[in-house]
């Protein structure tokens, strides 16, 4: 009985899972970056996030953090009204800090978007991370 070793699907394997590797690494932040700005897009077009308060549409953006954990996306608005916006404003008395006068619903729209729309962040992250990695 002959046995011939062969590891050339075994060297292959492990080629591949070096590239992978190295592309993940040079790929994270552009991959996080293009589903921070996905996001950032569909904020800015979903129905439900208000019009009619000037600027708040327009002022969403999206940034890279360089954390010790990796990249990460920070999207957000800075405009004031955020908050009260997302998830309403009662108060004890309905009066803020400044003394003005609120009694406003929550309009959410930051959660449902990004709810709604988590299986597409999570595959334009994916095609990013292996752009360009192929096993030969």
């Amino acid at each position: 009985m002959k046995f011939i070793t062969d590891f050339t699907d075994l060297f292959r394997i492990t080629d591949f899972l070096n590239n992978l590797d190295a592309g993940v690494t040079t790929n994270k932040e552009a991959a996080v970056m293009a589903a921070g700005q996905a996001y950032e897009a569909d904020m800015k077009k979903c129905q439900q996030t208000p019009v009619d308060i000037g600027q708040y549409r327009s002022s969403i953006r999206a940034d890279l953090d360089r954390t010790m954990s990796g990249p990460v996306a920070l999207i957000g608005s800075p405009m004031p009204q955020t908050l009260r916006l997302e998830f309403g404003f009662y108060g004890s008395s309905g009066v803020d800090r400044l003394g003005r006068h609120y009694n406003q619903m929550p309009r959410p729209h930051w959660r449902p978007t990004w709810d709604f729309n988590l299986p597409t962040y999570e595959r334009i992250m994916f095609a990013r991370l292996m752009k360009d990695i192929v096993m030969k």
